[in-house]
């Protein structure tokens, strides 16, 4: 990670294949879904492409 100073912000990066993971805990036995959304965006050192948005609905049973 790295200051952006022209944002005032920390700015996390990742090089190369990344997994991310969440765990979970449901509470009782019942059936539910969780859904959410990932944005991202591709840079190399002169130039990034636009953002993308994966969004994504998982069952659990």
């Amino acid at each position: 990670s790295y200051f952006d100073k022209n944002f005032k912000v920390e700015v996390k990066y990742f090089e190369g294949k990344v997994d991310f993971v969440k765990i979970v805990t449901v509470k009782g036995k019942i059936n539910t879904n969780v859904s959410g959304s990932v944005e991202s965006m591709i840079c190399n050192d002169r130039t990034c492409m636009p953002p993308t948005k994966a969004t994504f609905n998982i069952a659990l049973n």
